[in-house]
C-alpha cells in the first residue's frame, strides 16, 4: 500500500466582513498525493468556518492556493520554490537544470508546472525526458494539452513513452484522450505500443475506481474485440 507523505497547504482567502482584505492559512497534512492533501486542508478550512458562530463568510481564493510536499532537503516556503523556478528557466547549466527538475518533481507543487514545461523542449533529450517525468509526478491536470502537443511523428521514442505515461497520470474523466491513446496504440514503435497498452491499463483501472463512463465503454469494447478475435 502506498504510504502517506507530508504536505503543506497554503490557502488564501477573504472574509465577507472585509472583502478587500486578504488572509491566508497554512495546514500540514498527511496524504497520498497533492490532490488528496488539498482536499484534507479544505475540509479543515471548511470545518473551522462551520464551527465558528460569526456571521461573516470565508471565501477561498482558488488562484492562490499552493500545495507542496515536505521533506528533508526540500524547500519549505513558497518563496524558496519560486526562486527554484526562476533558476530553472534562466540557467543554461544542464547539471543544474536536471537537479532542479528532480527537486521540483519531489515537491509536487502544481505552481511549478508552467516553468517545467519550458524545459520539455530542451535540445538535450535527457532534460526533456526529466521535465516530462516531473510533470507526471506533479500530476497537474491543466498541463494535459501541453503534454499531448509534445507527441508528434518525429518525437523520439523515449520521449513518446514518457509523454504517454504522464498522460495516464494527469488525465481527468472529462478529458478527451481516447483518440490520442488509440494513435499511440498503433505507433510504429513496439516500445511505444507497449507503453500505450500499459497506460491504457492504468486508465482502465482509474475508470473502474472512479466510474469514468467513456473509459468504461472503451474497456467493454476492447474486451468484446479481444473475445471475438480469439
Amino acid at each position: 500500500m502506498t504510504e502517506q507523505k507530508a504536505y503543506k497547504v497554503l490557502i488564501p482567502y477573504s472574509e465577507s466582513a472585509t472583502p478587500r482584505k486578504s488572509f491566508k492559512v497554512e495546514y500540514e497534512v498527511e496524504a497520498f498525493d497533492n490532490a488528496c492533501a488539498l482536499r484534507k486542508a479544505e475540509n479543515l478550512f471548511n470545518s473551522y468556518s462551520e464551527s465558528n458562530s460569526a456571521s461573516w463568510v470565508r471565501n477561498i481564493n482558488r488562484g492562490g492556493v499552493r500545495v507542496w510536499r515536505l521533506g528533508e532537503g526540500l524547500p519549505k516556503k513558497p518563496q524558496e520554490i519560486d526562486e527554484l523556478c526562476e533558476r530553472l528557466v534562466k540557467t543554461e547549466d544542464e547539471k543544474s537544470i536536471l537537479a532542479i527538475l528532480k527537486t521540483l518533481a519531489q515537491l509536487e507543487d502544481a505552481f511549478t508546472t508552467s516553468f517545467i514545461l519550458a524545459r520539455t523542449k530542451h535540445s538535450n533529450m535527457k532534460i526533456a525526458a526529466e521535465a516530462i517525468e516531473a510533470i507526471e509526478k506533479i500530476g497537474d491536470p491543466t498541463s494535459l494539452l501541453a503534454v499531448k502537443n509534445l507527441y508528434k511523428d518525429g518525437t523520439p521514442v523515449e520521449l513518446k513513452i514518457r509523454i504517454i505515461a504522464a498522460i495516464s497520470r494527469i488525465a481527468l474523466p472529462e478529458d478527451d484522450i481516447l483518440e490520442f491513446m488509440s494513435e499511440a496504440l498503433s505507433d510504429e514503435s513496439p516500445d511505444v505500443r507497449k507503453a500505450a497498452e500499459e497506460a491504457f491499463d492504468i486508465l482502465e483501472g482509474r475508470a473502474l475506481a472512479s466510474g469514468w463512463v467513456d473509459w468504461l465503454k472503451a474497456r467493454q469494447k476492447r474486451m468484446f474485440n479481444n473475445k471475438t478475435s480469439v
